[in-house]
């Protein structure tokens, strides 16, 4: 049993976390924000994962997209909103509409003592 739980331990932490980030570009000629061109609808994730719902093991580096953090607590909206606003006025936005986030927690049963946590978002940008 102990073996079980080693070996559950390590493979929840082999996937510690992620951050990404999608944007699509091809709006058909609509207009998202009267009076503005639309860029881009962005969205992503960032998603870590915590011993006891608490402590964090490891999470997406908000910083660095694609990338994860050991023991940072990195799943939080003000993470995510800054990601998306800086990919977007990175992208020359001027205006930033529909900006939705969405927080999960989920317990891994197969660990017994961990949990995922996760926060998806995403926007419309404009200029």
């Amino acid at each position: 049993m102990n073996r079980l739980i080693v070996i559950a331990f390590a493979a929840a932490l082999l996937c510690t976390g992620c951050s990404s980030l999608i944007v699509a570009r091809q709006f058909n000629e609509e207009q998202l924000h009267p009076g503005h061109e639309p860029i881009a609808h962005v969205s992503g994730q960032i998603w870590g994962v915590y011993l006891f719902n608490w402590i964090p093991l490891g999470g997406g580096d908000p910083d660095k997209i694609g990338d994860w953090r050991l023991f940072k607590d990195t799943v939080e909206v003000e993470n995510a909103v800054d990601m998306l606003t800086r990919e977007t006025r990175a992208m020359g936005a001027e205006v930033v509409t529909d900006l939705y986030t969405a927080y999960d927690s989920q317990w891994l049963a197969y660990t017994l003592v961990m949990w995922r946590r996760d926060i998806d978002f995403s926007a419309n940008a404009s200029k």
